[in-house]
């Protein structure tokens, strides 16, 4: 009897623990429904603070690794990639400034075409010169102001990202 008693209690902790493998494999049907005990319990949490914006699970669904469990609101991150966006794509400035720098590159070579014919004009060249490199140093600094706000973007949503949370493991 004592016997019978054992393989009972065996098959029964058997059951228990195959029970959340099998819970895993969606494709299953369990003509049983039972309680389990959970093998380890994870606790997650946002990187920030936040209102929850959307919870995508409810407790029994299966999980995977790396599935978005909650989103933090987002909204105001959102209008910031927005405006960086726009920035970004913004390219009347540079344009201004690349019809500016042809502008500049032409009047330097008159100058240069007058001096090299026997006419002294080397203030002229010298102030040319100066305002071709000042024009190109603008339009570089436009470019660069321009990648800048690209770079913006990309921090704006990883931030976005980063108020979501996700699974670290799959799981029920």
């Amino acid at each position: 009897h004592l016997a019978r008693i054992r393989r009972l209690t065996c098959a029964i902790v058997f059951v228990a623990v195959m029970f959340p493998v099998l819970a895993a494999d969606e494709s299953a049907t369990h003509p049983f429904e039972s309680f389990t005990r959970p093998y380890r319990l994870i606790q997650v949490a946002a990187s920030e603070p936040g209102r929850v914006e959307s919870v995508s699970v409810k407790r029994g669904d299966v999980v995977h690794a790396g599935q978005v469990l909650l989103r933090l609101d987002s909204r105001t991150l959102q209008a910031s990639r927005r405006v960086a966006e726009a920035e970004a794509n913004a390219s009347a400035r540079i344009d201004g400034l690349r019809v500016e720098h042809e502008l500049k590159l032409r009047r330097l070579t008159q100058f240069q075409a007058l001096n090299a014919g026997g006419r002294n004009f080397s203030e002229e060249l010298d102030r040319a010169n100066a305002d071709l490199q000042i024009a190109l140093a603008n339009l570089k600094a436009a470019q660069e102001l321009q990648e800048q706000q690209r770079l913006k973007v990309e921090e704006i949503e990883t931030r976005i990202t980063a108020r979501s949370v996700s699974s670290p493991i799959a799981g029920i």
